[in-house]
């Protein structure tokens, strides 16, 4: 309680002391009403994430645990929606580097909007890098599975200069195996293989004296070897 010139004790609102009916100053109504006030046990009020300090005493005001500023009307305290930390307004505006929150956008802790930065991030890379590739993909995919689809001169020239090179050290016969023969010259094993083309051309391909070895019950497969007698005459 404030008191006046006259030792009478002033109340909140008082204009005129009652004693000596001298009036009294507006300053000092004001400190006699914030005394009020921050006398008052009123606690906290909380609306969503915002929480408010209305009350309490000037030696217990409270300040934020983040960064030791003291939470007021303009630095109110904020609770994180992920991990439900305490911090203020002041903290959010630094580690946001001053850019507000959208409306709608969560209320996040330092650490929390960090991590949600980065998973953002790394689905807009994600994104973007799908959105870049995926025709480009499909272009490349199908001239990749084009090149190594051999056709019947590939393996004619493999089939001749298997022949010209076993030839020069003098050996009298060959044997091919399909599957192999495939594999050297690309497209095996695939979903766009040549092996029925190419056991075709390595039957036509025999002369008198070569022999069937081996051959799959379909007749056309990777286990057709056929032994070539050399040196080679016409085809």
């Amino acid at each position: 309680m404030s008191k006046c010139a006259c030792g009478a004790e002033l109340g909140p609102g008082i204009r005129f002391c009652s004693q000596c009916g001298k009036p009294v100053s507006q300053e000092n109504t004001r400190q006699i009403q914030d005394a009020v006030i921050n006398r008052s046990n009123i606690g906290q009020a909380s609306v969503g994430n915002i929480i408010v300090d209305i009350g309490g005493k000037p030696e217990k005001q409270k300040s934020c645990p983040v960064c030791e500023n003291l939470i007021s009307e303009r630095n109110l305290m904020l609770l994180c929606e992920e991990c439900n930390s305490k911090f203020c307004m002041y903290c959010e505006q630094s580690f946001r580097r001053g850019i507000a929150r959208r409306i709608g956008e969560a209320v996040l802790c330092r650490q929390c909007h960090k991590d949600y930065q980065k998973q953002a991030d790394l689905r807009s890379k994600q994104s973007q890098v799908m959105k870049n590739l995926k025709p480009k993909t499909n272009m490349e995919a199908m001239k990749i599975q084009t090149a190594n689809i051999p056709d019947s001169g590939a393996f004619l020239e493999a089939i001749d200069a298997i022949f010209l090179e076993v030839q020069r050290d003098g050996t009298p016969s060959i044997d091919i195996i399909s599957g192999e023969l495939h594999r050297k010259v690309g497209g095996y094993p695939g979903p766009n293989h040549r092996m029925p083309v190419l056991c075709g051309i390595m039957k036509r391909i025999m002369l008198p004296g070569d022999k069937i070895i081996s051959e799959p019950p379909s007749g056309s497969g990777a286990t057709l070897r056929i032994r070539y007698q050399l040196p080679r005459g016409q085809c």
